[in-house]
């Protein structure tokens, strides 16, 4: 993994953290782009900025790359990564402790689009 794509992913999940933790503590989120599917929150207090420490309430190592779009139920987190031989589910809860891990598959080990691989569907 090169040093960009690794920068890219530990921002994302940073970000992912950081994102996913506050919309667990409003509304479920089950699917890309919300309960309505307009990606917006109902939540009124989001921070605008954020950085590698700045408004990150936790981050968590995942076994690959994965760019689909979280599901949030209540306290828990569930999300698709792929480590360029499986393809992995994972649960996490809001306080950024792995729950569960499953592998669904076998990964292909290829980029569509540049940043995407098998674990870009959302869960």
């Amino acid at each position: 993994m090169t040093y960009r794509l690794a920068a890219r992913w530990i921002l994302a999940a940073s970000f992912l953290a950081f994102a996913v933790g506050v919309a667990a503590r409003a509304d479920n989120w089950p699917q890309w782009r919300g309960p309505t599917g307009d990606g917006i929150s109902k939540e009124t207090n989001l921070p605008v900025e954020w950085d590698q420490t700045k408004n990150i309430a936790w981050k968590l190592k995942l076994p690959g790359m994965g760019s689909g779009t979280p599901a949030v139920w209540g306290d828990h987190i569930f999300l698709t990564a792929d480590d360029g031989k499986e393809l992995f589910a994972l649960c996490v809860s809001t306080k950024g402790e792995e729950l569960w891990r499953k592998k669904i598959g076998t990964a292909g080990g290829k980029k569509y689009h540049g940043d995407c691989n098998d674990a870009s569907p959302s869960p």
